[in-house]
């Protein structure tokens, strides 16, 4: 999706609901600062945080052997992992390895039935 002011790809998408109507805009990231008066993180400093998140879920699965419960998810900032009862923690840490390798090669994420079957 392309930048509502420009072609560049768009990376922050708004949606205000005024008098009961939807309006949405979509923006790169030098128009969304212009437009809304607030600096974004850009694209790739988004993507930085989020591989920094997978990569350290990815670490405690290999240490402890097992997804980290809800109560330490919150306390050491990771992202909830909560795989199907049928998935083996070799699963997990392939499906979560494909989410990261993705960030990091900046493209866009697949769905979840796009990666089973690779």
């Amino acid at each position: 999706m392309t930048c509502d002011l420009c072609e560049s790809a768009a990376t922050v998408h708004l949606t205000e609901i005024r008098c009961g109507v939807k309006h949405e805009r979509h923006l790169c990231d030098r128009h969304a600062e212009q437009v809304i008066g607030t600096r974004f993180p850009t694209a790739e400093t988004r993507n930085r945080v989020r591989a920094d998140y997978f990569r350290r879920v990815i670490a405690f699965i290999k240490e402890h052997n097992r997804v980290p419960t809800t109560e330490e998810s919150l306390r050491l900032k990771l992202p909830m992992v909560s795989p199907s009862s049928q998935e083996s923690i070799a699963d997990t840490l392939r499906w979560m390895q494909r989410i990261l390798d993705s960030i990091e090669a900046n493209e866009p994420l697949h769905g979840e039935i796009e990666f089973k079957d690779e």
